[in-house]
């Protein structure tokens, strides 16, 4: 899945990564879908980016928009029977990358658990680039990033403490909302 948020540069160098892919599992048939996810990126995201700031005193925009596609992938794998949610974070970008700090991982996994869904991060035990790459390689799959590039990447500094897992939190009620909207399905996020 690739959620189409409206805040990065698409590009079509994704369209072949999902061919490599296809390639390299041949016995697995590999559908790949774009839901537009602009609406709510925009309600965790933006709507309240002012009050944002002044709370955490950065820019967490990249946190929401990761968010947002869960939501949109949650909402997928509910409405096709899908029990497992697969992300490529990697442990050697959990420093660098707010959405894969082990406290962001672990608040999205809570996310996921609500509606009875595992969130796998296969790739987070990898603590170095040459670690993925010959991984990649081994499966005959391209060692370059092929993301689309987001308008707020490099636009942030370090957060706060203990703002990420503040942050996600907060944000939970308006993921649960968009879900419902999505599923017709409820959780209960006292998990």
């Amino acid at each position: 899945m690739t959620a189409k948020t409206g805040a990065t540069i698409v590009t079509d160098v994704v369209s072949s990564r999902v061919e490599e892919i296809r390639h390299a599992f041949p016995s697995i048939t590999i559908e790949w879908c774009q839901p537009h996810s602009a609406g709510i990126f925009r309600r965790i995201a933006i709507a309240n980016i002012e009050s944002d700031f002044a709370k955490y005193r950065t820019n967490l925009i990249l946190l929401g928009h990761q968010m947002a596609i869960q939501c949109e992938g949650i909402a997928l794998a509910l409405t096709r029977g899908i029990r497992r949610v697969i992300s490529g974070f990697a442990g050697y970008q959990a420093g660098e990358y707010m959405e894969q700090m082990p406290i962001a991982i672990s608040v999205s996994r809570r996310l996921f658990k609500a509606y009875d869904l595992t969130f796998e991060t296969p790739i987070a035990g990898y603590e170095s680039l040459d670690d993925v790459k010959f991984q990649l390689l081994d499966f005959g799959v391209t060692t370059k990033s092929l993301e689309a590039v987001s308008l707020f990447a490099d636009s942030f500094s370090a957060p706060i403490e203990g703002a990420v897992e503040d942050y996600m939190m907060s944000k939970m009620q308006t993921c649960a909302a968009y879900i419902k909207l999505k599923t017709g399905i409820e959780a209960d996020l006292n998990i």
